[in-house]
C-alpha cells in the first residue's frame, strides 16, 4: 500500500470541493489511498459517478452520524 491521503471536504462549497477531490484523484499513484469526509449527500452522489467511471479506481462509501466518508484505492 501507498500513502495515505485524507480530505476533509466538509467546509468546502461546491463545486470546490469536487475540483480538489478530483484533483488529489489526478495524482494518485497504484496503491495509493485517499480517505475523503464529505457532509453533503448531493456531493457524494457527483463523487461516485466520477469514481464509477474511472476503471483502476476501488472506492467505498461509508454514512456516518454527521456525513459520509468515501475511501478510494488506486489499483
Amino acid at each position: 500500500m501507498g500513502p495515505c491521503m485524507r480530505l476533509n471536504l466538509d467546509e468546502l462549497p461546491w463545486p470546490v470541493n469536487v475540483l480538489t477531490f478530483n484533483r488529489a484523484i489526478d495524482g494518485m499513484q497504484p496503491g495509493d489511498i485517499i480517505m475523503a469526509t464529505i457532509a453533503d449527500a448531493h456531493v457524494v452522489d457527483n463523487l461516485k459517478r466520477i469514481l464509477g467511471s474511472l476503471p483502476d479506481l476501488f472506492f467505498d462509501v461509508v454514512q456516518k452520524k454527521r456525513g459520509y466518508h468515501i475511501q478510494v484505492i488506486r489499483k
